[in-house]
């Protein structure tokens, strides 16, 4: 945990500290098989024995050229990574001696003008999918305007292309992309791709790494609930309450991820928000698609930029020059994560804090849990793009461009973010439906039964169809009961499910589950919960939900010979009343594994017993919980141990070291 500005560490958490005396306890994209392509055709003009590989090297081997085929005509299958390339017109390799020099002295394949290379038809092109094919291109030296077509071929025909001019003399690096759609006629036939020199009068197309890949059609995402504000980008208005706010200091739109976008400058720039928006929750998430102008600057104030900024005392979600991502209690701490975004490339980043955690995520996948007890001021002002209002005459302005911004009053799950972040270009969409599961405890103990259920509603004017409601468990629940509202549920494992062929307008249809928690000792578990159904201008929706849940094992007594019991919630009192102590120095308390728990800064913080004449022991047990806020260091005035249970000099004490030994 870094301060923002810097004060103070944390390094050591601790709770329910029990000292035992004369007493021993125990200790207890879809892939494709032909991904990648190399150098892709070969020319002998000396017509000598030789054998290429795929990237045009001369190795041991045999392979010549017809005495009367024409000088650099072939068609010739080569060993893999390139087999299955034919040709259309002249076409061929630079030979090694160089007599067909390339641009930029590669060993590379050509076509004449009005040559063609195609990758031989393969089975089962995918409808509802995206093709991309790469290729490295360059047009012949002293040419100009020699254009090239990159086509996706089927039955012997093309069914997309994409034509551009090469650069003459120096390769670049293209990329395209075709969509098929799911009802394509042409899906499930034998398809390729093709890369042709089109300009009947220029010359050579230099053609080397060729490479084909594809991924399934993005299709977008339903909103999820709790949204309090949704940013699209093209204006200033918020999609929920269609409140608008205003542009601050060079702050506008311009090219974004999907369409528009907000475009910032750093500094002051920002789009500030009408001064009656809040955050009603200490729980809340934001998340958002990102784009960096600089890979080395975040913004232009200090050490970052904001994505999504509130005023003094607040809290603010960005990035740092360095690339990673985080949260800061303004103007008193900030919280970090591990990610690196420091290229151009647009990127869905998001935070959700949950309980005392933070959670960072960065393209769909959490990438950091980082413990966060402060409260924020959550009335603003708040603004995209930089702080609401400026701390200390700086808005750490985001030098870059932020798309499809949504903040959220409640903690979405991580199916959540991953489902917005997976859907790309699709994006959200308002949906009309309802979908919710039953509240349960923060806590639930192990073993013990509890019921669980959801709803969905249609409250939409469109039929759905094949409608599935399910919810799975962790493996060690037992599942105890279930019923549905409709349909008949169906139990398999730790798994339950309603499917309905359909759910019209205003109708509803729910499941609930009785289950027991596993017995597992403290931690988390998620419960999943899951909407899906057809609707008929969207397609198929997903609405996914996680129940977080803190499992508790069943209570214990005390063990035997105790002479000492500090609970730590909130005070210093020992529960057997004989060594109760005072709390001293910058000590607090904050949740801990058990209700609350003590806080230490590392410094000079503590509980001061005395002289506690019970604690004076000579075989003696000391056990309790103990959470690391450093992974590297335990004490800011030790540099090897912190002091978790001690005495005097020359009496006995209980540390951990930097390293995580105890001793």
């Amino acid at each position: 945990m870094r301060t923002y500005p810097h004060t103070g560490v944390r390094p050591v958490w601790l709770g329910l500290l029990v000292l035992f005396g004369a007493i021993q306890l125990g200790a207890e994209s879809i892939p494709l098989t032909n991904s990648g392509f190399e150098s892709i055709a070969i020319v002998n003009p000396l017509q000598d024995p030789v054998h290429f590989t795929g990237d045009g090297k001369l190795i041991v081997g045999a392979y010549t050229q017809p005495t009367n085929a024409p000088l650099n005509s072939l068609a010739v299958q080569l060993p893999e990574p390139v087999a299955g390339w034919m040709t259309a017109g002249q076409c061929g390799t630079i030979a090694l001696g160089g007599q067909f020099p390339a641009p930029e002295g590669r060993n590379t394949a050509y076509v004449e003008p009005l040559g063609t290379l195609s990758q031989i038809p393969t089975p089962a092109l995918r409808g509802g999918t995206i093709y991309q094919i790469e290729a490295d291109i360059a047009g012949s030296i002293g040419t100009g305007a020699q254009s090239y077509a990159i086509s996706l071929v089927a039955e012997g025909g093309v069914i997309a292309t994409s034509t551009s001019v090469a650069t003459t003399g120096s390769f670049l690096h293209v990329v395209r992309s075709f969509t098929v759609p799911a009802e394509s006629p042409y899906a499930g036939k034998p398809f390729g791709v093709s890369i042709g020199n089109v300009t009947a009068s220029a010359g050579r197309l230099f053609i080397d790494n060729v490479r084909l890949s594809a991924q399934p059609i993005p299709t977008p995402v339903p909103i999820p609930s709790g949204a309090l504000g949704w940013w699209r980008g093209s204006s200033t208005t918020n999609e929920i309450t269609r409140d608008s706010g205003s542009f601050r200091s060079g702050a506008t739109t311009g090219p974004g991820f999907l369409g528009n976008g907000f475009v910032f400058q750093g500094g002051l720039s920002a789009m500030v928000l009408p001064t009656t928006f809040s955050v009603p929750s200490q729980e809340f998430s934001v998340e958002c698609w990102i784009q960096r102008t600089s890979t080395s600057l975040a913004g232009t104030d200090f050490e970052a930029g904001e994505f999504f900024g509130g005023s003094d005392l607040g809290f603010t979600f960005g990035l740092t020059h360095e690339g990673r991502l985080y949260l800061s209690h303004i103007g008193v701490v900030s919280f970090y994560s591990t990610t690196h975004l420091a290229d151009r490339a647009w990127h869905h980043v998001g935070v959700v804090r949950r309980g005392g955690i933070l959670e960072f995520y960065a393209d769909g996948l959490l990438t950091d849990r980082v413990p966060c007890t402060v409260n924020f001021r959550l009335s603003g002002p708040y603004a995209i793009g930089g702080l609401g209002t400026p701390y200390f005459g700086a808005a750490y302005g985001f030098l870059g461009a932020i798309d499809e911004l949504t903040a959220y009053g409640r903690a979405l799950s991580a199916s959540e973010m991953q489902s917005i972040a997976a859907a790309g270009t699709a994006g959200k969409v308002p949906l009309e439906a309802g979908f919710g599961v039953l509240p349960v405890p923060s806590t639930l103990i192990g073993g013990t039964p509890w019921s669980f259920g959801a709803s969905l509603t249609n409250t939409g004017a469109t039929l759905w169809t094949n409608v599935l409601v399910s919810a799975r468990f962790p493996s060690d629940s037992g599942i105890l009961a279930a019923a549905a509202s409709s349909g008949t549920p169906t139990v398999d494992g730790s798994t339950v499910k309603v499917e309905l062929p359909e759910l019209a307008p205003g109708g509803v249809v729910s499941l609930s589950v009785e289950t027991q928690a596993g017995r597992s000792k403290g931690g988390f578990v998620t419960n999943h919960f899951e909407a899906q159904f057809v609707e008929k201008t969207l397609g198929r929706i997903a609405i996914p939900v996680d129940q977080v849940v803190s499992i508790a094992s069943t209570a214990v007594p005390v063990p035997a010979g105790a002479v000492a019991w500090w609970r730590l919630n909130g005070g210093a009192a020992d529960d057997f009343g004989r060594s109760s102590g005072l709390v001293s120095g910058h000590a607090g308390f904050a949740p801990g594994i058990v209700r609350q728990g003590l806080v230490l800064d590392g410094v000079d913080s503590s509980i001061q017993l005395g002289l506690a004449p019970a604690l004076q022991l000579g075989d003696l047990t000391v056990e309790g919980w103990i959470r690391r806020t450093n992974t590297s260091a335990i004490s800011q005035v030790s540099f090897s141990t912190g002091a978790i249970f001690g005495g005097g000099l020359g009496s006995y004490g209980l540390t951990l070291s930097s390293g995580g030994s105890l001793q």
